[in-house]
């Protein structure tokens, strides 16, 4: 990583670590922001008008502080509801993303909803989130439930230029603590938007996966390292699954946290059952591991263990490492563990790994490629798990694994 974006991380962390409202945000996600932007349109009318005013390009006469804003929260799961009493101001529905990143998916559901609402002839719907949702002209539109309705738009607007217009709006403000705590979170969320552009995987793919080590540097508020870390996992694994070909399977990425350390992966089921076969690779700290899961063979007892290895020799050439040396610039990887055949995760993960402190986001990429084209080579040679049961019953499965 340069020089010069380790040194802005730095200063960014210690800056978001040293604000009070930081810490009660980590409590409560995007509530916590919900709340206070409700609390801000319900204290500061005039004010709040004017910010979204700004942020949506809208024309319409300034409001006073008498006005009346109605705020509504999670309406049909939406996060926050704005409405302007006895004003031509059209309604605002908010879907906030903070450290999760958006989903159209999610913004389809809503407007079935909107479109259901009774009284609004137009809303105007808005995206807030730290990442670049890469909507076309910064909008997106969904259908509701009829195709003979119109679209909502949703108009994505970035936790920076919250922060900017709400600064511009308080500018002349006094020194009241309603005031001064508005105008707190306007840096903070500045702060949090130049984070989350330093994290984006486009200012450098030649530097680490995971940036733990220049994190935990810079500030010793575990919250903190933790939510950025997995907000940079999600922009590793979204880079990843764009620069992946279209699979020959089903293929899903997932993210999380365990054991103080991110964790990102890509599977495949090898076939369209409920209890398939699931391969993949995962990146957990700095162990890189080729994995299966094998729901066929779950239980925790020996003879089950016992089996799924059996199934893991079977196969040795998933968990092969020799053919990813030359991407990740060494000589021979050493395979662990080296005393038994696999390491596990009851009651139906098997895994091998090798050390991989210092891969690069370009090298996981070329990675994934390399992992997807062994995964469809191999998955219809690979031996049936359901051969190795028996008559022994499979012990019952817990929820599936959670990272």
């Amino acid at each position: 990583m340069a020089d010069e974006i380790r040194s802005s991380v730095a200063s960014l962390a210690e800056q978001i670590s040293d604000e009070p409202l930081a810490r009660i945000m980590f409590g409560g996600r995007e509530l916590f922001h919900s709340n206070l932007l409700a609390w801000f349109c319900e204290t500061m009318p005039a004010r709040a008008t004017a910010v979204f005013d700004d942020l949506l390009q809208r024309v319409g006469s300034p409001v006073s502080e008498s006005a009346r804003i109605t705020v509504r929260r999670e309406w049909q799961h939406m996060d926050l509801v704005i409405e302007w009493d006895g004003d031509e101001r059209r309604p605002v529905v908010i879907e906030n993303k903070v450290f999760s990143l958006p989903d159209v998916a999610q913004l389809d559901r809503y407007a079935i909803e909107i479109r259901k609402a009774p009284g609004w002839v137009d809303v105007d719907a808005v995206l807030l989130s730290l990442s670049d949702p890469q909507f076309d002209e910064q909008q997106y539109f969904s259908r509701g439930a009829k195709t003979s309705e119109q679209p909502v738009r949703w108009r994505h607007v970035s936790y920076g230029a919250l922060g900017q217009a709400i600064a511009t709006a308080i500018e002349a403000g006094g020194s009241d603590y309603a005031t001064e705590t508005i105008r707190h979170y306007a840096a903070l969320v500045g702060n949090l938007h130049e984070m989350a552009a330093l994290l984006e995987v486009s200012v450098d793919q030649n530097a680490p996966v995971y940036m733990n080590d220049v994190l935990q540097e810079a500030t010793s508020d575990k919250q903190l390292v933790s939510s950025l870390s997995k907000l940079r996992a999600r922009y590793v694994v979204t880079h990843i699954e764009r620069a992946l070909e279209a699979p020959s399977m089903k293929r899903w990425p997932s993210v999380g946290f365990s054991n103080g350390a991110p964790a990102t992966e890509v599977s495949y089921a090898l076939t369209n059952t409920k209890r398939s076969t699931i391969v993949g690779w995962q990146l957990q700290g700095a162990q890189l591991r080729l994995f299966a899961v094998l729901p066929s063979l779950a239980g925790r007892t020996a003879a089950a263990r016992a089996k799924r290895e059996q199934w893991g020799d079977s196969n040795p050439e998933l968990f092969d490492f020799s053919e990813y040396e030359s991407i990740l610039q060494r000589g021979s990887l050493t395979s662990l563990p080296l005393k038994k055949p696999f390491n596990r995760f009851d009651p139906d993960f098997i895994y091998r790994y090798v050390d991989a402190s210092d891969i690069t986001v370009s090298q996981l990429t070329e990675v994934a490629r390399l992992r997807q084209r062994h995964v469809e080579a191999l998955g219809s040679q690979l031996a049936d798990p359901e051969a190795l049961q028996g008559n022994s019953p499979v012990e019952e499965a817990v929820p599936e694994r959670l990272l």
